[in-house]
């Protein structure tokens, strides 16, 4: 629905984007409750997550060049999608790698900005106020000095 563009398609569809991220949350907390939670199953929900993020983000990037929007809004989105990608190679690949767990307090910062709620805030934020190019302006570029950010504390 999100590449359709307009209120009346984004309304919809942040309500199944919600939805979605419910029940992926609630896939989870099951598999944590019932001691059924692997590395495997982190990193598919973590690819399976990275995947629909990406996915938003083309089909908002579509709408919002469809409405009117120039080869910037195409930059943003891809832009978008490369820190997105970006960030969650370097947390995955950092998180699995990392034998050292030592945290200085600029760490554990960073580490904090690492939050599936900050998307959902930002895209929630955007379709209410029907701003659409703000989402994309936002993400490519917070998901790029994030990961920028991280790779210099991080390294």
């Amino acid at each position: 629905f999100f590449s359709f563009g307009g209120y009346t398609y984004n309304i919809p569809a942040g309500f199944l984007y919600f939805f979605s991220v419910v029940l992926d949350q609630c896939d989870g907390e099951v598999a944590r409750l019932k001691y059924m939670e692997s590395k495997y199953g982190s990193v598919l929900d973590i690819i399976c997550d990275t995947l629909v993020n990406v996915a938003l983000v083309v089909g908002i990037t579509w709408a919002v060049y469809q409405a009117g929007g120039s080869s910037f809004t195409i930059v943003l989105g891809l832009l978008a999608i490369a820190g997105i990608s970006i960030s969650i190679f370097l947390t995955t690949y950092s998180d699995v790698n990392n034998k050292d767990q030592t945290y200085n307090k600029t760490k554990k910062w960073i580490d904090k900005l690492n939050n599936k709620d900050f998307f959902y805030i930002i895209i929630f934020v955007c379709i209410a106020i029907n701003q659409m190019i703000w989402f994309l302006l936002i993400m490519a570029i917070g998901t790029n000095i994030f990961w920028i950010t991280r790779k210099i504390v991080h390294r």
